[in-house]
């Protein structure tokens, strides 16, 4: 599944007609409804990849010091800096449940030729590379953070009949977010823990958001090494 996800997913035929692509992990549910268009958003914020949840925690069984170490080396041999990787913590990954792909992004050429880098290390076999290892590596190698988005308020999520976000946006702040500026109508709602949700008492305004959160979109550089 990780070199799919990691790999093939980016080469596959059935998808070269997309400009976007939407990964939702296998049994995922989320009781509330999705009131924006997640590509649109995407559109909107200029992003290349949006995520939900992103982890810092002991990925050791999913390849994170090898992954890691390799992105450096690709680097090197490449003779190109890395953008953001150095200030990522070792353990980075966006958890692959919830992915919002740019293919364009995805299947460009300095892309692929790093999936090609560490396919051929065969580091989703001996180390178990997961995926939302490889996403963390790819963009922090090419891409500022300003080019990715972190979507809000439409969990808690279930997998398989366990909750494995906590529902309250409150919590855990450095791996989720209360709310998306680009969807607030998703911010209408409190969750805890049993799927209990009440109507956020002031709702966030949109229109706090409009002018400033649109003009910083328009400022979100893509710079792909070429």
């Amino acid at each position: 599944m990780g070199r799919f996800f990691e790999y093939t997913i980016f080469r596959h035929q059935a998808l070269a007609e997309f400009d976007f692509v939407w990964r939702l992990d296998a049994d995922i549910e989320t009781r509330l409804d999705i009131p924006c268009d997640v590509f649109d958003i995407m559109v909107r914020s200029h992003a290349v990849f949006g995520y939900y949840y992103y982890s810092d925690f002991d990925h050791h069984n999913c390849g994170v010091f090898e992954g890691r170490d390799a992105a450096f080396r690709y680097a090197k041999e490449r003779n190109f800096e890395p953008n953001h990787l150095e200030i990522m913590p070792p353990q980075s990954a966006y958890m692959g449940f919830w992915g919002v792909f740019d293919m364009r992004f995805w299947k460009s050429a300095p892309l692929l030729d790093f999936g090609d880098y560490i396919d051929e290390l065969a580091l989703a076999y001996t180390n178990r590379l997961g995926e939302q290892v490889f996403y963390a590596l790819a963009t922090s190698l090419f891409v500022s953070p300003q080019a990715l988005h972190q979507y809000a308020g439409v969990g808690p999520f279930m997998h398989r009949g366990y909750e494995i976000i906590m529902g309250k946006r409150e919590i855990n702040h450095f791996n989720l977010i209360q709310d998306d500026v680009f969807c607030p109508e998703a911010s209408e709602w409190d969750c805890n823990e049993i799927f209990v949700c009440t109507e956020r008492n002031p709702r966030p305004s949109a229109l706090e958001y409009d002018d400033d959160n649109e003009h910083m979109a328009e400022e979100k550089a893509c710079d792909i090494v070429e």
